[in-house]
């Protein structure tokens, strides 16, 4: 099983600097359940206090008790809010996941490296249509926030950020390290703001469900689920030897029960993430890394 040289596993301030001829192409506008927050010409659903009447949804704790639908309320049995549009400036966020699963590839590039560009693609997006920028970097041993900013004071941090981050290190998978980033994510983010997690989800369950749930409420949050090839197909058969750089692990890929069980287990992985997506009705999406970032992007956010 060959692992990719040193240039495809590690971005560069550079190449990510680069990349801003790339986004110009990419529009946010498509998401029509984008709650955010925009500047000039361009109404937003924003959720809270506004200047027109959106719509009505159940109440949820920290809504505006001055905005509830006495009216809805009454005839439902359960309290409902008004929500409005206004126009302002959407904060755009992206919460990048750096645990030791994504340090992994075995077409072109890491799952590191595809959720790096993606992140500096949408980042130099964000800023070029007038959005302030914020992110989330977390890994078992590290975690740094970015507040918003707009032009190159939100984009530069993240991009020396990424680079730093995408250098692959020693550390633990942390079960609960995107849970706790969510958590905080949920506290730091204004009503409105468009959030771009992107993340191998491998260490993400039902657990997840809450966090999320109170995270798209008030704002659009849309998923990007990075994979390899031999991670969602398993390899021809064959016995191999691959390393987490501490260990050695071998396995035969020749037996057809093992095929069938390697394949089942990322179906069902995959398969519980888009139903947790979907319930809280959360675009996803897929990515692999011997696909272009940039093509794929373009895929879904097209102006």
């Amino acid at each position: 099983m060959r692992i990719n040289k040193a240039p495809n596993i590690h971005v560069s301030l550079e190449s990510l600097i680069q990349l801003r001829h790339h986004a110009r192409n990419l529009s946010f506008s498509n998401y029509k359940r984008v709650h955010s927050e925009l500047l000039g010409d361009h109404f937003s659903r924003l959720r809270g206090r506004g200047i027109d009447f959106d719509e009505v949804r159940i109440y949820t704790p920290g809504d505006d008790i001055r905005h509830m639908d006495w009216r809805v309320t009454a005839r439902t049995g359960k309290p409902h809010t008004k929500l409005y549009c206004e126009e302002r400036e959407r904060p755009v966020y992206l919460l990048l996941d750096y645990n030791p699963s994504m340090y992994f590839g075995t077409r072109v590039t890491f799952k590191s490296t595809i959720a790096s560009e993606a992140a500096a693609l949408l980042g130099w997006a964000a800023i070029q249509q007038g959005n302030r920028l914020g992110a989330m970097l977390f890994s078992d041993g590290q975690h740094i926030e970015l507040r918003p900013k707009s032009r190159l004071h939100g984009i530069l941090p993240l991009l020396k950020n990424i680079s730093a981050f995408s250098k692959p290190k020693s550390c633990s998978e942390s079960p609960h390290g995107m849970m706790h980033a969510l958590s905080r994510l949920s506290h730091v983010t204004k009503p409105g703001s468009l959030i771009f997690i992107l993340s191998d989800f491998f260490n993400c369950g039902q657990d997840m469900e809450y966090s999320l749930r109170r995270l798209s409420e008030h704002n659009t949050v849309i998923a990007c689920a990075i994979s390899d090839p031999l991670e969602i197909n398993p390899p021809p058969p064959n016995f191999y030897a691959v390393t987490d750089g501490k260990e050695i692990f071998t396995f035969d890929s020749s037996s057809n029960s093992f095929r069938k069980n390697y394949q089942k287990q990322f179906n069902d992985r995959r398969s519980e993430l888009q139903t947790l997506l979907k319930k809280q009705r959360i675009p996803l999406i897929e990515m692999q890394t011997d696909q272009s970032v940039v093509k794929t992007l373009q895929k879904h956010l097209r102006n």
